[in-house]
């Protein structure tokens, strides 16, 4: 005997039921295909960045933290004088420094 949701069913409504599943798996099929091209595009860019910058992550090793929590703070005692001396000519300081590092981190001429 046939499962009650099938027992009403003509046959058109059967290939109407195996076409969605294709479809959705069609559709799956192509979701898992643009995944995995977007991550061996993502790793494609990637190392040769990394490639670039050996040392983008010494942050992530606890011996160098010493040393940037002192670069850290000469530079922030350099800018709190600045801004005291004059709070317009910091802000875009400020901004020119910190773009100019941005651009340089990711390889962009400044």
């Amino acid at each position: 005997m046939k499962p009650e949701s099938q027992r009403f069913l003509t046959p058109s409504s059967r290939n109407d039921r195996r076409r969605r599943k294709q479809v959705g798996r069609r559709r799956l099929a192509l979701i898992v295909a643009l995944i995995v091209v977007a991550a061996a595009v993502f790793i494609w860019a990637i190392v040769p960045w990394a490639w670039r910058h050996p040392e983008a992550f010494r942050w992530l090793i606890p011996s160098t933290w010493p040393g940037a929590a002192q670069a850290g703070a000469a530079a922030a005692k350099l800018w709190r004088i600045h801004w005291q001396r004059s709070p317009e000519r910091t802000a875009v300081a400020l901004r020119r420094v910190a773009r100019a590092r941005v651009r340089a981190f990711f390889g962009l001429s400044a």
